[in-house]
């Protein structure tokens, strides 16, 4: 009687230990599948934290650019840079379409200067223009549109450059300089 109930107690045993194992089997296979997900989970909260960094350094760049701006240039050649741009916008009250086309060119290129010296950089005017970021410049869009026209003068040589047109460039410009606080 003895043997039977001690085999009795083998099996439930076996039985009991046989659960077990698979209890501990789900139980792990659960942990880890959390792990990977918490794992998942910490990756994407890393991948957003460096980006709102990243984003915040450039636009802390752009402010000490434009700091710098304000400062430099507007403390060199506040004067002389509104006297220049007074002789420039001069030509537009031309009648004569050279005398615009020649207003947009030295427009131009004064704007180029400008940027330059302001510490924009770029090896020439439209390498400054993309490497300005279009927040730091609320006027980038006319400047550009102003630079095409500039560009269409200087390569085309048949051009028609119409009076509201070259008034309209020159509006343009007069934006970035008072945005620079140039003029």
């Amino acid at each position: 009687m003895t043997g039977a109930l001690f085999d009795q107690g083998t099996v439930s045993l076996r039985a009991w230990a046989t659960g077990l194992t698979a209890d501990i089997q789900n139980i792990t296979s659960n942990a880890v599948g959390f792990l990977q997900e918490l794992a998942i989970a910490i990756i994407v909260i890393c991948i957003v934290i460096i980006l709102y960094i990243a984003m915040q350094k450039r636009i802390a760049k752009s402010a000490d650019v434009k700091k710098s701006l304000d400062n430099n240039i507007v403390a060199q050649n506040s004067g002389s840079f509104s006297n220049e741009w007074a002789q420039i916008r001069l030509r537009l009250d031309s009648s004569r379409e050279a005398d615009w086309k020649l207003a947009i060119i030295e427009a131009d290129s004064f704007i180029d200067d400008a940027l330059g010296k302001s510490g924009f950089s770029g090896a020439n005017f439209g390498d400054r223009l993309m490497n300005i970021s279009p927040g730091s410049l609320i006027s980038l869009d006319g400047l550009w549109w102003a630079h095409k026209v500039r560009n269409r003068i200087a390569h085309e040589q048949d051009y028609f450059l119409r009076y509201t047109e070259a008034r309209q460039a020159m509006g343009y410009f007069e934006q970035v300089l008072k945005e620079l606080k140039l003029i």
